[in-house]
């Protein structure tokens, strides 16, 4: 059956953009202000909802949450795909549920990010509705 390599597929985008957003969140320079006064200006700057924090830290925190998401959606799916895809295809909610995330992050991604992300998960979301069609036709 094919259906079951298409979801994990699309599960292990996922979880590979998670975890390269982590890598270059706490690894690198590449996902912080180029400009060391904008920089600055975040250590610096709270919100006025909380002065317990900065914008610098809700910056990290945010991308951090938002990597192990990915994961953690790539890790459930996958699993599913590989151990229990019987559970999977026959639940109309997780289905739906999986291709509601994905069309969440295509438009965040298509909103606020850049290419890399936004064709990594167009792939994903294409391999997913692949498997699904898949499933369904036999």
């Amino acid at each position: 059956m094919i259906a079951p390599a298409l979801i994990l597929a699309a599960a292990g985008v996922f979880a590979l953009l998670g975890t390269g957003h982590l890598v270059l969140l706490y690894t690198t320079s590449l996902l912080h202000p180029s400009d060391e006064a904008v920089r600055k200006q975040l250590d610096e700057a709270t919100v006025p909802l909380s002065d317990a924090t900065t914008m610098r830290r809700l910056w990290v925190g945010f991308n951090a949450s938002h990597a192990v998401g990915a994961i953690l959606f790539g890790g459930v799916f996958g699993y599913l795909a590989l151990v229990r895809i019987e559970f999977l295809l026959g639940s109309p909610f997780l289905l739906v549920l999986g291709a509601i995330y994905i069309a969440a992050m295509l438009t965040l991604s298509g909103r606020y990010w850049f290419r890399t992300p936004s064709t990594g998960i167009a792939a994903a979301g294409c391999l997913y509705l692949a498997g699904i069609v898949t499933s369904t036709l036999g």
